[in-house]
């Protein structure tokens, strides 16, 4: 789920063989009505007011009280190489 579309992402997990994707925008995405299950739920620069019960991956979300998010990770320079 994401407000407006990964292309980039989306063409990531296609290539993947034996996934099935499905897509939803983030004003259509209810976690309570949700007709089929999924076994990964994907939110891109999104986060729904009520988590589904399942196994999350979370892009870029948004600062929110549903799902602590902390700083930017900022990885070192490795020291010498």
């Amino acid at each position: 789920m994401s407000p407006d579309g990964n292309v980039f992402l989306q063409h990531a997990l296609r290539v993947l063989p034996g996934l099935q994707l499905t897509t939803v925008t983030s004003t259509a995405f209810d976690a309570g009505t949700a007709t089929q299950p999924a076994d990964l739920y994907i939110f891109d620069r999104f986060l729904p007011p009520a988590l589904p019960n399942a196994p999350l991956l979370l892009v870029a979300p948004p600062t929110s009280t549903v799902v602590p998010t902390g700083q930017a990770f900022s990885p070192e320079a490795p020291m010498g190489w």
